[in-house]
C-alpha cells in the first residue's frame, strides 16, 4: 500500500480533523507547540464549528510539573511516555469521547501518583498541557 499524504483528499481530512481538535479548547495553543505548528502547515486559522470547549482547569499540585487539563487533546502521546519509557504508569486515560482526560494517579494529582519526575510528559506533548514548572532564583 502506498499512502500519500500530499494528497488532495488526504490533506482535507487531516485539515478537519485539526480543526476539529482546535475546536474543544477555550484558546489556541502556544505557537511554540506541535499542534500550533500542524495547524499553519495545513493553514487552519479559524474554528469552523465553535461549540463547547473544555473547561479552564489546571493542577499544580506537583513540584515541577504543572498539568493544564483545557490544553489536553487526549492524544495519549503522555501516558505512552510514562509507561513504556519511563515505566513509572502514573498517568492514565479517563473519559469517553468530550469528556476524555488524562489523570495522574487515582485522579489525585501528580504529587500522591507513582510520578518520578522525569518530565517525559511534558517532553511529548503537542499542546503544553502538562508542563514543566520553571524555578526563577
Amino acid at each position: 500500500m502506498v499512502v500519500d499524504t500530499r494528497d488532495e483528499t488526504s490533506r482535507r481530512v487531516v485539515k478537519g480533523v485539526v480543526e476539529l481538535v482546535l475546536s474543544e479548547l477555550p484558546y489556541a495553543p502556544a505557537e511554540h507547540t506541535e499542534l500550533a505548528r500542524v495547524a499553519r502547515l495545513l493553514d487552519v486559522t479559524d474554528v469552523r464549528w465553535p461549540g463547547p470547549t473544555h473547561t479552564i482547569a489546571h493542577d499544580t499540585r506537583h513540584p515541577y510539573l504543572a498539568f493544564q487539563h483545557e490544553l489536553c487533546i487526549s492524544c495519549g502521546r503522555c501516558v505512552r511516555a510514562c509507561d513504556e519509557v519511563q515505566g513509572a504508569f502514573a498517568l492514565t486515560a479517563t473519559g469517553r469521547g468530550f469528556s476524555s482526560n488524562v489523570t495522574a494517579g487515582l485522579d489525585a494529582g501528580f504529587r500522591e501518583s507513582t510520578c518520578v519526575s522525569c518530565g517525559a510528559c511534558a517532553d511529548t506533548c503537542p499542546t503544553d498541557a502538562i508542563t514543566e514548572k520553571r524555578f526563577c532564583p
